[in-house]
């Protein structure tokens, strides 16, 4: 796991974990994330996750260690370039680079009493096929209020 952290917000009250999966999705849900991270005075948690080609089971009984450090690498590279993206030099950002799956990951990381997690609902993409399965896993799962914008709106 990777934290970077930048900004001049200094937080006093939990934490706002916003999803990262990709771009422009990221882009929308960390405009959203950083807006209520400002109202709530608290860090913002950027996080993208990554699995191994094929799955953990995949990996267990073939590893590639090189191809799990360049999906991590590339997974990092989204996270830099949503965060680039959304502008947020006036909050302060975590960012994280975890690996898992999002369903499993990011309830996991929010569950302070004064935690938010922010997903974007979409109708699926390349990595996440099934229609909004991330934000039902997340609702059902997630111990913390679950705030869900939708793509393109900031």
């Amino acid at each position: 796991m990777n934290t970077i952290k930048s900004g001049s917000h200094v937080a006093s009250r939990g934490r706002v974990v916003v999803s990262v999966e990709s771009a422009e999705s990221g882009v929308a849900a960390l405009r959203r994330g950083a807006a209520e991270a400002r109202r709530r005075k608290a860090d913002l948690v950027a996080v993208a996750t990554w699995t191994p080609y094929g799955g953990e089971l995949a990996e267990l009984q073939m590893p590639c260690p090189e191809m799990c450090a360049a999906l991590e690498r590339k997974a990092r590279d989204l996270l830099d370039t949503a965060c680039r993206g959304a502008e947020l030099e006036d909050v302060t950002v975590e960012r994280r680079v975890v690996r898992g799956t999002p369903g499993k990951v990011l309830p996991s990381l929010a569950f302070g009493p004064d935690d938010v997690l922010v997903l974007v609902d979409r109708l699926g993409s390349a990595f996440w096929p099934a229609p909004r399965s991330l934000v039902r896993k997340c609702l059902h799962r997630s111990p913390v209020p679950v705030i869900v914008a939708t793509k393109g709106r900031s």
